[in-house]
């Protein structure tokens, strides 16, 4: 170790893409690979690098990238095509191995003053930084509105039932007011929004206002999606995979398609419960009937598991909620592969689960 340089201006030159070995088999295949073996592809590509520098160049990681990329085109992230989760793996990689270093601490200590930069007081900043995830809003000027009309229009919103009108004739009314509420419920507190948009308490309204704001259909997205999520496991899954989605089909092909990708992503599935309700959007299932709980509070009851699910996801997107660790990566999975979004950046797990997604999307 000792003997590797702290730092070398062409390191970049320097490097040659490591031999994989018994791995190279499975590498090759041009099929998503599995976590196991972007962490043993991540190991060798550190361990080419650490024999030039302890603190490789950003030239270094793009170059050892680079080449892994151009022989394995199939390696490139779905969501991802420069490569930069890669580069990201490997940094980390080093990170942790200089934290843990004993040898050589005192030049590492002063790399770090030379290069490090001070941490962020990141409580500091999620408190006062408002989460956005509509960042063009052309599709919501409406033009020809005065402000006493879109007062008639809040006003007729709050005082009639999304399911009593013509979705057209209510959907003209949440699109001409659309943009104002939006930007104010980014400051609002749950209470505070339900207070001064009430309607928003409603399936019909909720999912309504998703579709006003991101312009798409939940309920005919996730139906599709999920019926392809498992197609896809039944196909090219694991045999404890089909085990598990058959035993959960039986009982509901949603909660069976929502299983299958939380497992993936080694989550536990927490958006239907039978117990006490979480903080973040959830459903609460009873013998009788089904209801969507923001904040602990009940919201109104749903039609089906099908469209609760899509109102949980509304309610995220719509109340600017951030997503709970616990089903992080389920939910930003929905995000990217179900619904054509991509506001939230995928973790290794979901990454994983995306590229298998998306690979074999095509062939079913």
């Amino acid at each position: 170790m000792a003997s590797v340089p702290l730092e070398d201006k062409n390191d970049y030159l320097k490097f040659v893409l490591p031999d994989f070995k018994h791995w190279e088999s499975v590498i090759s295949k041009g099929t998503p690979i599995s976590g196991k073996t972007r962490r043993y592809i991540v190991s060798q590509l550190f361990q080419e690098c650490f024999r030039i520098t302890w603190y490789p160049s950003q030239r270094l990681y793009r170059r050892s990238v680079d080449l892994l990329l151009e022989k394995y085109p199939h390696l490139r992230d779905c969501t991802d095509e420069n490569g930069q989760a890669w580069i990201e793996q490997l940094s980390n990689k080093f990170r942790n191995m200089r934290r843990k270093a004993s040898t050589a601490a005192v030049k590492i200590q002063e790399m770090r003053d030379k290069f490090g930069t001070k941490r962020p007081n990141t409580q500091a900043q999620q408190r006062n930084k408002k989460l956005c995830r509509l960042h063009n809003q052309e599709h919501l000027i409406v033009y020809g509105e005065t402000e006493e009309s879109l007062a008639k229009h809040q006003q007729w919103l709050a005082t009639t039932s999304s399911t009593s009108v013509d979705p057209a004739h209510y959907r003209e009314r949440l699109l001409a007011t659309a943009k104002e509420r939006h930007e104010t419920l980014m400051t609002m507190t749950l209470t505070e929004a339900l207070s001064m948009f009430p309607f928003l308490a409603s399936e019909t309204a909720l999912l309504m206002e998703f579709e006003v704001l991101w312009k798409r259909d939940l309920k005919k997205l996730l139906e599709v999606g999920l019926n392809t999520v498992c197609t896809i496991i039944m196909r090219f899954g694991k045999e404890e995979e089909l085990i598990s989605l058959s035993e959960t089909f039986s009982g509901d092909g949603v909660l069976a398609g929502l299983q299958c990708i939380a497992s993936r992503c080694s989550e536990k599935l927490q958006m239907v419960t039978e117990g006490s309700p979480s903080l973040a959007p959830c459903l609460v299932q009873t013998t009788d009937e089904i209801n969507l709980y923001v904040d602990g509070q009940c919201l109104f009851k749903v039609s089906s598991i099908l469209t609760g699910v899509c109102c949980i996801f509304a309610a995220f997107w719509v109340f600017n909620i951030r997503y709970p660790k616990e089903s992080r990566n389920t939910l930003t999975f929905l995000e990217h592969a179900l619904f054509g979004l991509s506001e939230t950046k995928p973790a290794t797990k979901c990454r994983d689960l995306l590229n298998f997604y998306m690979f074999y999307e095509k062939n079913v």
